[in-house]
């Protein structure tokens, strides 16, 4: 049964990496109301139901999810059934309650956003006559189901940030909005900027998103297995759920991110090293920092004047930047998918690179090196098949296309 539900989960993931997904729960009730009554408005609920963008998670799925949990079923709170929705990577939820009031029953349902865990709607329907409640539980579906067809749900629904989970392990990308920018040498980096950060030139990038973080320990484990090498590693510099995955080359990330997207069904892969750059700075957003969030390399980097022992540290504990991305300064190195080369002064829109090489890209400085090679523009390179205990990355997946 266990492998069963396994599988079942593998098919929603692929499935909600296209389109959304919703659970619409059991609708609550008192011992007053006759369970038949109850399962009958449930069904008539879901037949007349229809969230544009959205599929439906299976009952099957989510009861199992529930036990799991060791929820009662029959006594959910709030908390738990966004809890639930957590767990099975839904954007958005229905709860409900039928309530016998009197000679009549109360149809209670609200729509709740599972991010936020704010409730966006809550309605209402009375039934005094029986044999009419269909009509009245159709007609509560159907004004739910227009809080799906606003325009601005597409937008809003498009711009916020998306989670994933694969075998259990949940990460976050985050939006950011594309734009032109100056890459490279500008003037907040003073005199501490190299010549290969010269010279600075205009950029103009398409929407994409990338991690909040960089890829966990827990993230790599669940999709590639414990490779021996690396684990050794982890175990010598730091291990822990939320360390980032580090002592993989650029090979290996490319091994993790083929796998990943036959789990997920989406196409992640590595940002490039404009696209990681245009991220650190901000976005549309930037404050022309210096280091990816700050003036202060302390307040948002890990580098050797500030590590605790001799290793990376676990991911989000300085300061995010601008756009809410964690790490970007510091910590570990991160790779990008271009080949290491000169900068042009010519104006680019989406660049990608040298079309060949002898190294990758890697951005953000590490807790192994000084705080100069943690500012914004600096960079770095080594061969696609380096192994080093400073080195990780972090993944980007463009926008679904409408």
């Amino acid at each position: 049964m266990k492998r069963i539900m396994m599988l079942l989960a593998v098919v929603l993931f692929s499935c909600s990496a296209i389109a959304q997904s919703i659970i619409v729960f059991d609708f609550k009730t008192t011992d007053s109301v006759p369970e038949a009554f109850s399962d009958s408005v449930k069904s008539v609920f879901m037949s007349n139901f229809h969230p544009k963008g959205y599929v439906f998670v299976d009952s099957i799925i989510v009861n199992e999810s529930i036990v799991n949990q060791g929820f009662d079923k029959k006594n959910l709170n709030k908390q738990q059934y966004i809890e639930t929705g957590k767990i099975l990577n839904v954007q958005k939820i229905v709860i409900g309650e039928i309530n016998h009031v009197e000679e009549n029953f109360v149809v209670t349902a609200s729509l709740i956003n599972v991010g936020t865990a704010a409730t966006e709607t809550t309605l209402k329907a009375t039934i005094s006559d029986v044999s009419v409640y269909k009509n009245k539980i159709t007609a509560l579906a159907q004004k739910i189901g227009e809080n799906f067809d606003k325009p601005e749900d597409d937008e809003r629904n498009r711009t916020r940030p998306r989670a994933f989970t694969v075998n259990g392990v949940r990460f976050i990308v985050q939006y950011v909005k594309g734009g032109t920018f100056m890459m490279g040498a500008t003037p907040e980096q003073e005199k501490s900027a190299y010549n290969v950060e010269k010279p600075a030139h205009e950029v103009t990038l398409n929407d994409f998103y990338i991690g909040k973080y960089e890829v966990t320990q827990d993230l790599w484990i669940a999709v590639m297995g414990e490779d021996p090498e690396i684990i050794r590693a982890w175990n010598r510099y730091g291990r822990g759920d939320n360390y980032p995955a580090y002592m993989v080359s650029w090979d290996d990330c490319k091994v993790f991110i083929e796998k990943l997207n036959k789990i997920t069904g989406a196409k992640f892969r590595l940002p490039t090293e404009a696209e990681w750059e245009y991220a650190a700075r901000g976005g549309v957003k930037s404050k022309k920092y210096k280091f990816s969030g700050s003036n202060n390399v302390n307040d948002v980097a890990w580098y050797n004047r500030t590590i605790v022992g001799y290793g990376p540290m676990p991911v989000g504990m300085k300061l995010p930047n601008e756009l809410g991305i964690y790490d970007m300064s510091g910590n570990v190195w991160e790779w990008c998918e271009d080949w290491f080369g000169k900068y042009s002064e010519e104006h680019q829109k989406n660049p990608k690179g040298k079309p060949s090489g002898v190294n990758h890209v890697l951005r953000g400085g590490s807790w192994s090196r000084s705080s100069r090679l943690s500012r914004i523009s600096n960079r770095g390179y080594n061969r696609a098949d380096a192994r080093y205990n400073y080195n990780g990355f972090r993944l980007v997946v463009e926008p679904k296309t409408k």
